[in-house]
Parts: C-alpha cells; sequence; structure tokens
C-alpha cells in the first residue's frame, strides 16, 4: 500500500495520526511498515523528530521558503 498525504504544518501530521492511531495498528497486525518520508519545512520536520522517532522516518528538508501568508 502505498499512502500520499500533505498537512499544513507538523501539528496537523500529528492530530492526524492520533486520529487513526487505532486503526493503523490494527493494519500493522497483518502488514509491515517498510518506508515512512515526510517532507516539509526543516523547522515543521524538527517538531515531528521525537514524536515519530519508533516509526524510522526518512526526513526531506524544503530548500525553498514558504509563503507566511
Amino acid at each position: 500500500m502505498f499512502c500520499r498525504e500533505g498537512y499544513e504544518s507538523a501539528k496537523g501530521v500529528l492530530a492526524h495520526l492520533d486520529h487513526v492511531g487505532a486503526l493503523l495498528a490494527e493494519m500493522l497486525k497483518v502488514a509491515d511498515l517498510t518506508r515512512v518520508e515526510l517532507h516539509g519545512p526543516a523547522d515543521e520536520l524538527e517538531k515531528l523528530k521525537r514524536p515519530l522517532a519508533h516509526i524510522n522516518p526518512a526526513w526531506f528538508a524544503l530548500e525553498a521558503a514558504r509563503s507566511k501568508n
């Protein structure tokens, strides 16, 4: 299975994982999680490193500046 999702902030990622946590746990009883990638601004990725350390994601910091609008 491949799943791609987009969020505006680390807070959104963590809220989503909180909502799907039980479902994800059930899925992992019958499947292996082989790769997780997180792409975003370095400051937002930093907020995720401790809470997501247990899934050992690959981190990809965006080079371009994001708009503050």
